[in-house]
């Protein structure tokens, strides 16, 4: 009998020295779980974020030395020299600064626009860069984009002499601000649409730019505003460019200093 009774004593020792063994063994599974699932759910966080920062890569970015190109092959080789010729025609007054509805051509250096009395249209199968003549320190330009597809990337460029040019972009569903420094693409804020582009609506915009800072309206509400890439007083030409799908601009002025 008091053999039995040292032998359940000797077990429950045994199992009293075990205790922090196996209080060990499990708070090690429990942090082994606990490990897996917070990288699980970093990467998970690191997919989102990249998601993220990849909707927000601007979509067929052409550089303005691209753009500088084909306006130089359209001054060279175009069969109507009021849209591709450097020197505006006598007709044109670009003395004044501001400019309703400028739809005639001799108002521009372009590639794949057509223009008419009240609008101008660009061409589907090409990209359609126009820039205008007259050159600005600050100016504010209006216009009724009426996209023709969902699928329109349109922007208004601010080029200078200097290493960095202005883009402001619209897509489907969003404005974005694009400073382009030595070919190179920066975005610099974005921000969504009030109304997504439908085919065949008419979407009034009115971008002011300071030269220090960049403004985008519609109907009136502030859609965005930062600061506006490039130096501070160095003049702007205004471009127009549509990637693609065609699209049809009205109600254009263009103003400033």
């Amino acid at each position: 009998m008091e053999c039995r009774s040292l032998k359940q004593v000797a077990a429950c020792a045994l199992f009293i020295c075990l205790i922090p063994a196996i209080v060990w063994l499990l708070q090690s599974q429990v942090r082994q779980h606990l490990g897996t699932a917070l990288s699980s759910s970093r990467q998970s966080d690191q997919g989102s974020e990249a998601s993220a920062a990849n909707s927000n890569i601007q979509p067929q970015h052409i550089s303005q030395q691209t753009i500088e190109e084909l306006l130089r092959r359209a001054s060279q080789n175009s069969e109507r020299p009021t849209s591709g010729s450097t020197t505006a025609p006598s007709s044109i007054n670009l003395s004044q600064s501001s400019f309703q509805n400028p739809f005639q051509a001799g108002y521009w250096i372009a590639n794949g626009w057509t223009f008419a009395e009240d609008f101008m249209q660009s061409n589907n199968d090409s990209i359609a860069v126009a820039r205008f003549r007259h050159a600005y320190q600050g100016l504010g330009i209006e216009f009724q984009l009426i996209p023709e597809n969902e699928s329109v990337h349109f922007e208004l460029r601010l080029g200078s002499n200097t290493r960095t040019t202005a883009v402001v972009e619209f897509t489907k569903n969003t404005v974005a601000v694009t400073a382009e420094i030595d070919s190179r693409p920066y975005l610099v804020e974005q921000r969504p649409l009030t109304a997504p582009f439908e085919a065949g609506g008419t979407y009034p915009f009115r971008i002011t730019a300071t030269g220090s800072r960049l403004l985008v309206f519609s109907n009136r509400k502030r859609l965005l505003m930062c600061d506006q890439p490039g130096d501070d007083g160095a003049a702007v030409y205004p471009y127009l460019v549509a990637h693609s799908g065609n699209c049809r601009l009205v109600q254009l002025r263009i103003d400033g200093e």
